[in-house]
């Protein structure tokens, strides 16, 4: 995993899936999304076909810390693995520009790993220029 390398961990797979089972990292995530739908200010949507989850995607709004502007942020976006690069990264993010639209914010941000070269082409494609960059350092 990114965050694995990131912070120098020399994790292995098998060590991060343990990680993640240990901590219930998923099903924290799950529940954090589920509270955050019934908010007025986020947005989540997920992609169905034949009752099988295709992918989700949650938007929300905050107000900027450097220029005190009310944006945009895709807080998530994830499809499953087999299901990529069939067009519904692209129809879960245009849902969420929609939402994000109706609330007259100024922008739009997200983070993305800078080794997902397919989510930053998703980005690229939707107009999203790289704005700064993150950096992590191991302690």
């Amino acid at each position: 995993a990114w965050w694995s390398n990131s912070l120098q961990l020399q994790w292995s797979d098998i060590d991060i899936k343990n990680h993640i089972e240990k901590h219930d990292l998923f099903a924290k995530a799950w529940r954090r999304l589920l509270s955050q739908s019934s908010k007025n200010d986020h947005f989540v949507r997920a992609a169905e076909l034949n009752n099988q989850l295709l992918g989700v995607v949650h938007a929300g709004t905050e107000i900027d810390k450097n220029t005190g502007l009310e944006i945009g942020e895709i807080l998530w976006i994830h499809v499953k693995e087999d299901k990529r690069r069939e067009g519904t990264g692209q129809l879960l993010l245009d849902a969420a520009h929609e939402w994000l639209k109706a609330q007259n914010i100024s922008g739009i941000t997200l983070f993305v790993n800078q080794h997902n070269d397919s989510a930053r082409k998703l980005y690229q494609k939707s107009r999203y220029i790289i704005s700064d960059l993150r950096m992590m350092h191991p302690l």
